[in-house]
């Protein structure tokens, strides 16, 4: 497993504070779709290798948190099952992703 890149990082920070600036509104879906398409680019462009935006283990970590792995939802439908309101379920993917990142040895996202 490869930690958040540190440009990665900044991103995420700052969606964290403003994810409407980046995606049109507070929605989760939306965010992780933005992510995933990032991620995807990465891969495209042979850069995952040293750079990463969400660590691939991440979602397991997320189903196993609700008792649910294995399955084959994926993180941002688990929490909209569980909230409904698009900042709240924002929130709860940075603090999912936060105590992820601690459960490895790396820093949370500021």
């Amino acid at each position: 497993m490869i930690d958040i890149s540190p440009k990665e990082r900044n991103l995420l920070s700052a969606m964290r504070k403003r994810a409407p600036m980046f995606v049109g509104e507070y929605s989760l879906a939306k965010l992780s779709i933005f992510l995933g398409a990032y991620s995807i680019a990465l891969k495209e462009y042979g850069l995952d290798n040293r750079y990463c935006m969400i660590p691939e283990e991440f979602n397991e970590f997320v189903l196993k948190k609700y008792s649910l792995y294995p399955c084959n939802r994926n993180y941002a439908m688990v929490i909209l099952q569980n909230i409904s309101d698009g900042k709240e379920a924002i929130e709860m993917f940075f603090q999912l992703l936060d105590e992820f990142l601690e459960a490895n040895g790396f820093e949370r996202i500021s």
